[in-house]
């Protein structure tokens, strides 16, 4: 794709310790093809950066099908990436330079401007593609291989309480709209994002064909995953139904008949990813909670699991792909640990011990 230049050891400048490159091991060729030179992108431009990212990317959606969620994710990366690579730059035209190869130097570029852990976390897993495929399809070392990815401290995703709940559904009822489609509308995708688990993306392609009320169920076509995505089936909680059965009196009344679940009567076959966070940022506004649509779906996991439902159920509502991404979610809360230590008695134990 470039002109090879031949692959050189070197060291950081004003470092004893070897770069990143020397302490790579070689990739791993495929038996199906012959290696192709190896590509130096050390002495590229950060335009022949840019072009050979665009080249990933093009792989990626038509190819590899990723969902444009993912390809946001690897773009945001590279950005990143790129802007670390650039910092201090000084000849011209600037060309990439030994950073390239330089990972753990990225993450501490991170750490050092302040960027949250996770954010950090984020940026090494989308960047890490990036690399296997030029591994792969231009013989470029990988400086990925025998990595860790950075530590996140595992935070706890950010559930809101049931109290919080009703509080958020309550305010989306009382907000001044301008019509009484737009308020039943509003409670109902906000109630859907609750009681169901929808991620936005799924929330915005949901037909009217896809919820039957009458069986109680919600269809999810195409949801997060790679290709067209995974179908799964969710089924109704009776609050939910009663709330969806007040909005689709409404659509009903309004005589929206195109093809979109939450269409408007303006006008559109679906609603628009701007039409529905302007309903979170008002809701957000008037409840006084910090309202997010990710947020009221790590709350329907996080009650699913504090309810008792097993957690092969609740990874299968949420449409996981692994259960240990479920597995996140459970945590001790503080009102179960106030709850034990009220059953802690002396007494009571011992008491137990002399009837033993």
């Amino acid at each position: 794709m470039f002109s090879p230049s031949p692959l050189r050891p070197s060291a950081s400048a004003g470092s004893s310790r070897p770069s990143a490159r020397t302490r790579m091991v070689a990739p791993a060729t495929s038996s199906l093809r012959a290696p192709s030179p190896a590509v130096d992108p050390v002495g590229w431009t950060f335009r022949d950066l840019d072009r050979r990212f665009e080249a990933f990317l093009d792989t990626s959606r038509h190819v590899e099908r990723k969902s444009r969620d993912t390809l946001r994710g690897y773009r945001g990366a590279f950005v990143m990436f790129r802007r670390y690579l650039a910092e201090g730059r000084t000849e011209l035209p600037p060309l990439v330079g030994e950073r390239f190869f330089d990972i753990e130097g990225f993450v501490a570029w991170n750490n050092r401007r302040g960027v949250r852990a996770v954010t950090t976390h984020h940026y090494w897993r989308a960047l890490r593609p990036f690399f296997v495929d030029l591994e792969r399809r231009d013989g470029v070392q990988n400086p990925f291989r025998g990595m860790r990815p950075p530590v996140t401290g595992h935070p706890q995703p950010k559930a809101l309480s049931p109290e919080e709940c009703r509080r958020i559904l309550l305010a989306a009822d009382n907000y001044p709209w301008d019509a009484p489609f737009e308020r039943r509308r509003a409670v109902a995708v906000l109630a859907t994002a609750m009681y169901a688990g929808l991620r936005k993306k799924e929330l915005l392609q949901l037909l009217y064909t896809d919820v039957d009320l009458d069986e109680g169920t919600i269809a999810i076509r195409g949801g997060k995953g790679r290709g067209d995505g995974k179908d799964r089936l969710l089924f109704v909680a009776p609050e939910l139904r009663e709330v969806l059965d007040a909005y689709l009196r409404a659509r009903s009344l309004a005589r929206v008949t195109a093809p979109g679940f939450w269409a408007s009567p303006r006008g559109g076959a679906f609603m628009s990813e701007a039409a529905l966070m302007r309903i979170v940022k008002r809701v957000r506004r008037a409840s006084g909670l910090p309202l997010g649509l990710h947020r009221l779906r790590h709350s329907f996991v996080t009650l699913l699991l504090k309810a008792g439902v097993p957690i092969h159920v609740v990874q299968n509502l949420a449409g996981h792909a692994s259960i240990r991404t479920t597995e996140v979610y459970f945590r001790v809360w503080d009102e179960d640990k106030r709850l034990g230590v009220q059953r802690l008695s002396l007494d009571a134990l011992s008491r137990a011990g002399h009837r033993a």
